[in-house]
């Protein structure tokens, strides 16, 4: 131990700091060697825990969305009140089948990006669904802010820790390439061989 170091007499020598034990999805991971149910591989995938939770903030949100009163009511909507009180539910404004149709949008989403979460594109499925319920909130739907934040965040967890993303079209410029080489590599034996027949008839 280095003198200069040594704690001075009656001080307490300070603790040394203990590491946080790593976490599922703290470090990068192999799709192809995980074990155990699709959803303990999703947890242990960066940002999949944050999917996850993005899926369950969605059923909530939506849930509230159509038991909440959250439109006015019509003789307010003609009149144009200004900052009018919510009196219907989406289904006594909207319609059963509409407002179906508007709630099992967002579900839908989230459960595509659930899905893919083990696919080696996830991370730009995630920031597509997170686009997309992001136009939900433009629309007045606020609540999906929560779910489009959780899919933002697990983009950019996942960036952090895995690194750039793989090319999207990384295997059909690889096979472009090695199809160029095949032609070079046949027109250079095509020479050879002409040179060959042409060496041959000269000394004929």
């Amino acid at each position: 131990m280095d003198p200069a170091e040594a704690p001075a007499p009656g001080e307490k020598k300070p603790k040394p700091r203990r590491e946080r034990p790593p976490r599922p999805g703290d470090r990068p991971v192999d799709i192809a060697t995980l074990q155990g149910s699709w959803f303990s591989k999703v947890t242990k995938v960066p940002g999949g825990m944050q999917v996850l939770m993005a899926v369950g903030m969605t059923i909530v949100v939506t849930g509230l969305l159509a038991f909440m009163d959250t439109y006015p009511s019509e003789a307010d909507v003609r009149a144009k009140v200004k900052n009018a009180k919510p009196t219907r539910t989406i289904f006594e404004a909207l319609g059963v089948t509409k407002a179906l149709l508007i709630l099992l949008i967002p579900l839908v989403i989230v459960g595509i990006a659930a899905v893919f979460s083990l696919h080696k594109q996830r991370r730009r499925i995630w920031m597509g669904a997170a686009i997309m319920l992001g136009a939900f909130f433009a629309f007045g739907m606020l609540q999906y802010v929560f779910p489009m934040g959780f899919l933002l965040y697990a983009t950019m967890r996942a960036s952090r820790i895995e690194g750039p993303n793989e090319p999207l079209f990384g295997r059909r410029a690889k096979a472009d390439s090695t199809a160029e080489g095949d032609g070079v590599d046949g027109a250079e034996a095509a020479a050879t061989a002409d040179e060959a027949d042409s060496t041959a008839s000269n000394a004929g």
